[in-house]
């Protein structure tokens, strides 16, 4: 009963594909699961839904084990830092939306749940980012997708799902205000969209996406 990541990157598309009833489930469980998001962004001073890298009840957050295993060199216990800095997981979700509603064409999910979740994870991108001293936003000390690298500055899967990510809420933010203006109204009162946008605009102009190198 625990979700992490590979349900929207490998279960939802053959759910979208297969079965869109329950594809809808897993979509409606992380707005339901927005609560424990909201506590671990407030825990961890920033704003927004932060997702939990590994989640279960709705509102328990985050559930990932702390310590596991023990190093057979050291005897002491291995520290899992994929529940602190695994963050990639906040932006696959708001792609899980994106990605069941272009499929699905369903409306209705996005009127009730949808929009908001693209946004409140725009939110937490945006604060997430650190001016660094070249000018540029940056998202230091994560966990990549690949698991074996931690405390990496600037992982690109990561830095450029966080662009989509308040990029896309921005393309919705126009799309409510332009075309569902009773539904802008709700969700400006309840997140201060226009205020929200500014640094979503300031963060995808600024952000450093990673290109590769000779070296790399």
């Amino acid at each position: 009963g625990h979700t992490f990541w590979d349900t929207e990157i490998f279960l939802l598309p053959y759910y979208i594909f297969t079965d869109p009833k329950t594809a809808r489930k897993l979509e409606e469980y992380r707005y339901l699961s927005l609560p424990g998001a909201h506590a671990k962004a407030e825990h961890n001073h920033y704003q927004g839904a932060m997702f939990p890298w590994e989640s279960a009840w709705l509102d328990d957050g985050e559930v990932t084990p702390e310590y596991m295993d023990v190093d057979i060199l050291t005897g002491r216990p291995n520290k899992v830092w994929s529940g602190f800095i695994e963050q990639h997981i906040t932006a696959d979700v708001a792609f899980g939306v994106w990605q069941y509603s272009v499929i699905t064409g369903d409306e209705d999910y996005m009127e009730k749940y949808g929009y908001e979740l693209i946004m409140d994870t725009a939110i937490f991108w945006a604060s997430r980012l650190e001016m660094g001293e070249d000018g540029k936003y940056h998202i230091n000390d994560v966990v990549g997708p690949d698991e074996y690298r931690e405390h990496v500055n600037d992982n690109a899967f990561t830095n450029y799902m966080a662009h989509w990510n308040m990029q896309k809420a921005m393309e919705y933010y126009h799309l409510l205000k332009d075309n569902k203006q009773e539904l802008f109204q709700s969700l400006n009162q309840k997140m201060d969209l226009e205020n929200a946008y500014a640094k979503w605009e300031d963060g995808c102009k600024n952000i450093y996406l990673p290109t590769p190198t000779k070296e790399n």
